[in-house]
């Protein structure tokens, strides 16, 4: 009845809902405008991403009828179809292959999609770009290794006396190699400490201002955290076994 008599009604999604109500109104019965004109809110889409906007509860559906006369167009670019199983999707796209060719007789004049290939898309691009930026994380952690490698060469020519000392009253190899790559680890991963808190602080700034729901979970601040000790034991062990094969005499000697 509402198609056939062009009912100025809508089904509004719980995105839109919060975006133009303030909270705890009922918005069944309410009027809402849409381009100057008045519709009455009769239904409330299923919600699918927590009431958030710009997401699929962000919509707000009219009858078919009424968006015509809304849009003075009977033009219809897009509509979807759901098949009754994820085994008849193929046999659903052909006979509406079928159906549209049948009506307009030009392969170029229309397009078939299923969910599964725009995922498919997606996926491409998602991949493409966790990839870029994989790569860019590698080329940060590779300079940042090269720079803690430095600051220990610096230390261990700093310390040359001190190894020496050290070495003279008992010291063994096994212990200066321990005591700088401990040191180098501590470097590193306070450099990995730092960077979460700065993960948590851009995952509130863009929560704040993006309409996205990014989230840290603790298996990915695990795996930060061993990275950067692992870059830490990397490129320490140069600067560690310099400083472990250092002749004490020699090290005594040096100024």
């Amino acid at each position: 009845m509402d198609v056939d008599y062009r009912q100025k009604v809508v089904l509004i999604g719980t995105g839109a809902i919060n975006n133009i109500f303030s909270g705890g109104v009922n918005p069944l019965n309410q009027e809402i405008k849409i381009n100057g004109e008045k519709y009455k809110i009769v239904g409330i889409l299923e919600e699918k991403a927590s009431g958030a906007s710009y997401s699929t509860d962000d919509k707000i559906i009219i009858p078919i009828t009424s968006a015509q006369r809304l849009t003075k167009s009977a033009q219809i670019r897009n509509f979807s179809v759901q098949a009754k199983s994820s085994d008849s999707v193929n046999a659903a796209m052909y006979k509406i292959e079928q159906f549209m060719m049948s009506t307009y007789n030009d392969e170029d004049a229309f397009r078939v999609q299923n969910q599964a290939d725009m995922l498919s898309s997606v996926s491409t691009v998602t991949g493409t770009m966790t990839t870029f930026l994989g790569c860019i994380a590698g080329i940060s952690l590779f300079v940042g290794g090269i720079g803690i490698m430095n600051i220990m060469l610096v230390s261990v020519t700093e310390r040359t006396r001190e190894i020496g000392i050290r070495k003279a009253i008992g010291a063994k190899k096994k212990d200066i190699l321990g005591q700088f790559l401990i040191e180098s680890v501590l470097i590193s991963c306070t450099g990995g400490v730092i960077g979460i808190l700065l993960g948590f602080l851009a995952v509130e700034v863009v929560k704040k201002f993006v309409s996205l729901s990014p989230a840290i979970t603790p298996t990915s601040v695990m795996i930060s955290f061993i990275v950067s000790a692992a870059v830490g034991v990397f490129f320490g062990i140069y600067p560690a076994n310099k400083a472990s094969k250092l002749n004490p005499i020699e090290a005594l000697r040096f100024e």
